[in-house]
């Protein structure tokens, strides 16, 4: 009961007899059904005066389903009860409805049903229904005179004795009895009995519980019986415990209970009784063998259609007629004693030739009383062999099939036997008879029975008996005998009209969604398939098709059995395959969970791909607000850019705004995935600006980015959503600002910083939090990724052009980031997704797997939406200065800012551009790499921010596909990424001013032996034509931006064909980040004349240059 295995119950009554017919899922795939009745003799009684239940479980009655169906109404009817309060219920045997404290002798409902379950209290603080009914009939006993209290007992016992029928009236409560089940198997040379103590069912009296096994000593303690031992008993009790009784015994006893009209033919829960009958002859016959010899043999007076088998067991001998079950005594001829049948039954075959001497003998042993062997006559057959197969019901209901050969009026049954109406005195020839194909006509019709688990019946074993019905097995049975399985025989097939189970065709399936918990993020899932006026939990159907056919090779259709009706259900899995495998797909989820089936919010997906109309409720206003979204727009309702955006967005990143906007109104989270230089930043502050514009930015977002990352992310914010209040959590002092974060709209920090101050961050609620470069969570057991998953935030994103790098559980880490869970464990995921695509190829289980994240993954390509990018695509990539790098940044800063200082102090800037150049270059080649600079403690820092940068893109780069030349003004940095590009394992190709055999190197390139071109920009940033690139690196700033210009347009330039990618590498919080702001404000900014040193062209201020020495990467 407490695991909802209690289907449905109804209820019906009237003030004597209530009745409770439930459904109960047990152990079988279809659920039990019982029978509860209880009745009152008298309305004003106490105490009912039958309690009966029956189940359809092996055990019969009085088992657990009964119980646990008794439980449930019990429960229900303490919710009416508690419902109604002060009112009362009407109850059988509760007289006039009063309350409970105000009259003395009712039974409240709780007890009732304690009563049914034998007094076992159900509520601990309550009296129990014991010692209600015992001080209820305590207090009535004491109204009543010795003398009345005696009357009464003489009539209960009176009434036991003499029990006018065998079956109790209506509101008896039906005796107990012994009933003896026999057991007969001449074939196999079985014959016995045993006792059982049962009794019959009041709603059926024809029908017999389960009974207990009873013998001489057992039944002594069952005083009420005992007592009415009768002969019979005594004989049948006696013989069924004997081993090997005499055979005299065996018969007389068997005669006895035969005769008492308590023996069950197979056993008592069936309900077929042996009768009684007249005594019948045995008479003696002689048949001629095929070889001419006399054989005696033994028949059975009357015995034709009937069926009429003698029975050697006992003495003397009995006859069964199975068609009627009538047993009865066999009378020998007159002068002939059961020792000579004994004799008889070992006579050999007498030959012809001695035939007449050997009846001369026989006449002078027994006279008249048993004939001597004489010729017979002679019967020819000539039809050919024609084989049937007869399939019926007998009277009880039963299914039997009679296979048999037949050449005319002739038959031949399954044992071989030959039956005809010519008498038995004849002798018969078969010319066509070929006793080897009868035996192959046989054994096909054994083999092809073997299934529905049919034996020979006894007494003659020439009929198959149903052992199993099942339907399922029936319906297999009559689509091969319809599709030709004994075709080689051409048989006959008679079937009876009601042999075969009823089929209905399945019509429409329905699946039914409720909300199953508060919080609205489970639902239960309830699909049904309706045939005819039944209906099929797809769920059942479901389980058994896979654990059948697996989870692709499933037929048309598959017959679903209906075991209590006799009937089955054809049900075709074409239309309904998208509902079995959405029930699959759940149910492997929580295999061990037990209940209803139900469905995650995350999963509205799944449902777009039922049929239409599949459908048909849905109780779960979030869940309709999605799908009526998805369907009315073909995806996510569109939206527009946030006022205060200060961009443009293109038409993919709008679409991109809209399925994050989408994820944020219904509670989802996903990835965007989008390749390298899309926009995913741009569209992310986009979504945090338009949650801040519909005030659901009611705590920060975070934003968690790699270190080179975080001046990326605060430039971009202040450039396209300068609305946003933005704290950089990063820096020495960052603890300081701990309580203004409340006060933000966005927090930008580093994963670093995240493990080391997660104590910090993680008590605060986030609004938003965005992985950027997501795939540093990768490995879900480092700590990194551990600590990430301790924040609260309401929506949870992934950044990352590269979900998954090396193996498939990358992807699961970041789902297990996103929605822990959705993907089951790391172990399930791995057994049902990660082997099977990895390690086999599986190709549908890879389709099931996109299809379950495609909607919580947003990935376009360059090549999907070139069509709306602009020819160049250019992309400011800010790296941050590690410390090391940035503390020697720091040191030359405020070195070579006082001797500038000192220098236009004393000499003015135009006489100073020697010492402001020097001071420049030295900044600009720390941000390289401080091994450019020619001092030593610069020298010994290996640290660079720009090659580390090197390091995590271009492999990601050429895995795409991608040409890449990369330009630098120092040929000494050109040198420094040479090493890199051998550790990464990457071909390249350089060309600078020394490079002597120019056009080789160009060709080589060109000719696509290498994927990487290292130029240096005074050397290639004129004069070539590389379409064949398509994405430049610019790996550190000049002034004039028209010589990055010209270095672009080595590969941005007709003839291209492919969208063009432009990396401009930044060094946060540089003398680089104010050479953009310069370029930006000053685009004629001359480079040719800080190169020749000519005064006139400087077109620096002396405060340009004072803000190109003021920007610190080392916060204070």
């Amino acid at each position: 009961m407490q695991r909802d295995r209690v289907r449905s119950y109804e209820f019906s009554g009237d003030e004597q007899h209530w009745h409770i017919e439930g459904r109960v899922q047990g152990t079988q795939r279809s659920p039990y059904v019982q029978h509860i009745d209880i009745s009152w003799d008298e309305e004003s009684d106490v105490k009912p005066s039958s309690i009966e239940c029956s189940c359809t479980c092996p055990i019969g009655e009085a088992c657990k389903h009964c119980a646990a169906l008794l439980i449930e109404f019990a429960g229900r009817l303490a919710e009416r009860e508690a419902a109604r309060g002060q009112e009362v219920v009407e109850v059988p045997g509760s007289g006039n409805p009063l309350p409970p404290s105000e009259e003395e002798g009712r039974i409240h409902l709780g007890e009732l049903v304690e009563l049914m379950l034998g007094n076992r209290s159900l509520s601990p603080d309550k009296e129990g229904v014991s010692a209600a009914v015992a001080r209820i009939a305590k207090d009535q006993e004491a109204k009543r005179s010795p003398a009345m209290r005696w009357i009464e007992e003489t009539a209960r016992q009176r009434r036991l004795r003499h029990e006018p029928h065998p079956y109790p009236g209506p509101d008896q409560q039906p005796p107990e009895r012994i009933l003896y089940d026999v057991r007969l198997d001449e074939r196999r040379g079985l014959f016995g009995w045993n006792a059982f103590l049962t009794r019959p069912y009041k709603r059926d009296p024809r029908r017999f519980v389960a009974g207990k096994p009873v013998d001489l000593l057992t039944v002594y303690y069952h005083r009420e019986i005992y007592e009415a031992l009768t002969v019979a008993d005594l004989m049948g009790l006696a013989v069924a415990s004997m081993h090997g009784p005499p055979r005299t015994w065996l018969g007389a006893a068997f005669a006895a209970i035969v005769q008492s009209g308590r023996a069950c033919l197979g056993s008592h829960t069936e309900g077929v009784f042996l009768r009684w009958g007249e005594p019948r002859r045995l008479l003696w016959l002689w048949r001629e063998t095929a070889r001419g010899a006399f054989q005696g043999v033994w028949h059975v007076e009357g015995n034709g259609e009937a069926g009429i088998v003698p029975l050697r067991f006992m003495l003397p001998w009995h006859y069964f007629e199975r068609k009627t079950h009538t047993v009865g005594p066999l009378i020998l001829p007159e002068g002939v004693e059961w020792a000579d049948v004994e004799r008889l039954d070992a006579l050999p075959p007498v030959p012809q030739a001695e035939a007449p001497v050997f009846a001369r003998r026989w006449s002078e042993l027994f006279g008249e009383a048993l004939p001597a062997p004489a010729p017979v006559a002679t019967v020819r057959v000539e039809e050919p062999a024609h084989f049937r197969l007869v399939l019926w019901r007998d009277e009880q209901g039963k299914r039997r099939i009679r296979p048999e050969v037949r050449y005319g009026e002739v038959a031949v049954d399954a044992q071989g036997r030959v039956h005809h109406p010519f008498g038995d005195e004849v002798r018969l020839e078969l010319p066509h008879r070929s006793v080897a194909r009868e035996k192959q006509w046989f054994g096909t019709v054994r083999v092809l029975l073997e299934p529905l688990r049919m034996a020979l019946a006894w007494p003659d074993f020439t009929e198959y008996e149903a052992q199993a019905e099942s339907p399922l097995l029936w319906h297999e049975l009559r689509e091969r005998l319809e599709a030709g399985v004994l075709g080689e025989f051409s048989p006959e097939i008679e079937v009876g009209d009601d042999f075969w189970p009823q089929e209905w065709e399945a019509s429409t399936a329905e699946v039914e969604l409720a909300q199953a918990d508060e919080g609205g993020d489970w639902f239960a899932f309830d699909a049904k398939v309706k045939a005819g006026e039944r209906e099929i939990d797809l769920t059942e159907l479901a389980a058994e098709v896979f654990e059948r056919y697996g989870e692709d090779d499933w037929p048309e259709k598959i017959v679903y059995p209906f075991p209590e009706e006799d009937a089955c259900a054809v049900v075709p899995l074409e239309p309904i395959a998208p509902i079995l495998k959405l029930t699959l797909e759940l149910l492997r989820r929580e295999p061990r969970r037990e209940g209803p089936v139900r469905l995650s919010r995350y999963d509205f997906s799944l449902l777009r791909e039922l049929p239409p109309g599949t459908l048909a409720q849905i109780q779960a206003p979030t869940l309709s607000a999605m799908l009526e979204e998805l369907e009315r727009y073909g995806g996510p309702m569109p939206v527009e850019e946030p006022p205060g955006l200060q961009a443009q967005m293109r038409p993919y990143q709008r679409t991109g705004l809209a399925w994050l906007q989408f994820w944020r109104r219904h509670r989802l989270h996903g990835i965007l995935a989008d390749d390298m230089g899309l926009g995913k930043t741009l569209q992310a502050l986009a979504h945090l600006l338009a949650e801040k514009r519909a005030g659901r930015l009611e705590q920060p977002a975070l934003v968690v980015a790699p270190t080179s990352l975080v001046g990326n992310w605060a430039r971009e914010a202040a450039r396209f959503t300068p609305d946003l209040r933005v704290l950089v959590w990063h820096g020495a002092q960052r603890r300081e600002r701990l309580e203004s974060i409340p006060g933000h709209d966005l927090v930008i920090t580093t994963y670093p910083l995240v493990w080391r101050d997660v104590e910090l961050l993680r008590p605060q609620a986030w609004s938003v939090m965005i992985l950027d470069e997501a795939q540093m969570i990768k490995n879900p057991r480092a700590q990194i990724s551990q600590h990430v998953r301790k924040f609260r935030a309401e929506q949870r994103l992934c950044l990352t052009g590269t979900p998954m790098e090396n193996h498939l559980g990358e992807l699961w880490s970041l789902f297990d980031f996103l929605m822990p869970g959705f993907l089951g464990s790391l172990e399930t995921f791995n057994r049902w997704y990660r082997h099977p695509i990895e390690q086999e190829g599986d190709a549908a289980r890879l389709e099931h797997l996109r299809r379950r994240i495609r909607p919580f993954l947003l990935r376009r390509t360059k090549a999907e939406v070139v069509a709306e990018l602009p020819p160049k695509t250019e992309i400011v990539q800010t790296v941050t200065l590690g410390e090391k790098q940035a503390k020697v940044y720091e040191a030359i800063r405020l070195t070579m800012q006082e001797r500038v200082r000192r220098a236009l102090a004393e000499k003015g800037l135009a006489r100073s551009q020697i010492t402001v150049l020097d001071a420049l270059l030295k900044l600009r080649q720390v941000c390289c790499d401080p091994t450019l600079v020619d001092l030593p403690q610069a020298r010994q820092v290996k640290e660079s921010a720009k090659l580390d940068w090197l390091r995590e893109t271009l492999p990601e780069l050429v895995e795409e596909g991608r040409r890449i030349l990369i330009f630098s003004q120092f040929v000494q940095m050109l040198e420094r990424i040479e090493p890199v590009l051998a550790e990464l394992k990457i071909p390249y190709v350089k060309l600078t001013g020394s490079t002597r055999r120019r056009d080789e190197v160009i060709d080589r390139f060109r000719q696509g032996e290498a994927p990487v071109f290292l130029i240096s920009l005074k050397a290639g940033g004129v004069g070539l034509n590389l379409t064949e690139a398509d994405t430049v690196i610019l790996f550190d700033p000049w002034w004039n931006p028209a010589v990055e210009e010209q270095a672009i347009d080595r590969t941005h330039r007709i003839g291209q064909d492919k969208p063009v990618f432009v990396y401009k590498l930044i060094a946060a919080n540089t003398v680089e980040e104010k050479m953009l702001e310069m370029q930006a404000r000053k685009r004629t900014l001359a480079e040719g004349t800080l190169e020749t040193g000519e005064a006139g062209g400087f077109a620096l201020t002396e405060e340009d240059v004072a803000a190109l020495l003021s920007s610190s990467p080392v916060e204070a």
